[in-house]
């Protein structure tokens, strides 16, 4: 062996030890998400001379450290290790709404999906038996199974529409305009012009409580009499979400939260610590508990809120933080549901328990080129 060989085969790449350790639980891992399938000795045997070359290839070549700092940013991706490579069943009964790049999906409790075509901004009826979305410029009503009932057609486009808790209205977008339409696909009119990008909060009951972002405040107004309940000035909404009960209104602004009650006065209020931003907060379906999705620099963290008592009682609602999207509480209560796109996870979160899910992004994509991360549009019904 020349003194030249000896030297290269003696020389160490940068961190090579514990690169090799991470490389093996790649391996492991992609091993265990791989679909079994018959393969020849030959291609058995091929795959593991092509698996040395690369290993040779990071020790001797000059390009050596390269490789190494490449799967050293390989694993410091986000995420849970050891999440499931695929989703399995849901962990509490009920239904997904899921929208990817490829269109609208459903996703049973056992973990079986169902695309329903290319729609988006798709939201639940009560109690799940029906989705409205959008389509182009199209306001679509159909059920689960994607048998279309109605469409409704709006120009500017259609957006984010909202069910009423009875069934009986929708409300949506076109353009900057607030419009309604009765659950049957009849009556579509406009309801308030130029009104705030921010989606519109039905309050339960059967009396038709419409809370929307307007003038610089938030309006509550019986759209079937054409009467304001309230007017809250002085606020920069982000969300808005009333309690299951109706006596309480959530707005969500960028650095603090209100609970409003029936006549626009503050109940409570709490402001975010320095730094903190609000992303994203929902009522548990007992009304007792509020879930808080906030943010500073870039990482967020959930926390969970009592509704009760003048003060707020807080503590944390997941034991890990990273860059969420979005929550979903399960219809029992019992489990948080978080997007994690930069690790193109979904986590189950329970008081005990966390279930990572990891290839959401492909698990929701149609064809074969890159897959986008898709948005979650409610776990219904229990």
């Amino acid at each position: 062996m020349k003194p030249l060989e000896r030297r290269l085969r003696s020389l160490q790449a940068p961190d090579e030890a514990a690169v090799a350790s991470r490389a093996w639980e790649l391996a492991s891992v992609e091993f265990e998400r791989r679909e079994p399938r018959a393969r020849s000795h030959r291609g058995r045997t091929l795959a593991i001379a092509l698996a040395a070359l690369c290993v040779a290839a990071i020790v001797i070549s000059p390009a050596g450290a390269g490789v190494v700092r490449w799967v050293g940013d390989r694993f410091d991706r986000p995420g849970l290790k050891h999440a499931k490579p695929f989703l399995g069943s849901l962990p509490a009964q009920g239904r997904l709404l899921v929208t990817s790049s490829d269109g609208l999906w459903v996703v049973q409790h056992d973990g079986s999906k169902r695309q329903l075509g290319r729609y988006a901004d798709a939201a639940w009826s009560p109690h799940g038996l029906f989705i409205v979305a959008t389509r182009g410029h199209e306001l679509v009503a159909m059920e689960p199974g994607g048998r279309v009932h109605w469409t409704v057609t709006a120009s500017p486009r259609p957006r984010a529409p909202v069910w009423s808790p009875d069934g009986f209205r929708i409300a949506y977008f076109s353009g900057p305009d607030l419009r309604l339409v009765i659950g049957n696909g009849t009556g579509d009119h406009l309801f308030a012009a130029r009104v705030a990008p921010v989606a519109p909060a039905w309050r339960p009951g059967i009396d038709h409580v419409l809370a929307f972002v307007a003038r610089g405040g938030v309006t509550a107004a019986n759209v079937d009499l054409g009467t304001t309940l309230f007017r809250a000035g002085g606020v920069r909404p982000l969300q808005l979400a009333w309690s299951p009960d109706g006596r309480l209104l959530l707005v969500v602004e960028r650095e603090r939260l209100r609970l409003v009650d029936s006549r626009g006065r503050t109940r409570k209020a709490l402001d975010l610590p320095a730094g903190f931003v609000a992303r994203r907060a929902a009522f548990s379906p007992d009304g007792e508990t509020i879930a808080l999705l906030r943010e500073r620099s870039g990482l967020s963290d959930v926390r969970l809120l009592s509704v009760r008592g003048h003060s707020w009682h807080e503590r944390a609602g997941a034991p890990v933080s990273g860059a969420f999207s979005s929550l979903e509480w399960s219809p029992d209560g019992r489990w948080l549901l978080l997007a994690w796109p930069a690790a193109d996870q979904w986590l189950f979160v329970s008081p005990a328990r966390v279930l990572p899910v990891s290839g959401i992004a492909r698990a929701f994509a149609g064809g074969a080129g890159p897959a986008a991360f898709p948005s979650l549009g409610g776990w219904c019904c229990y």
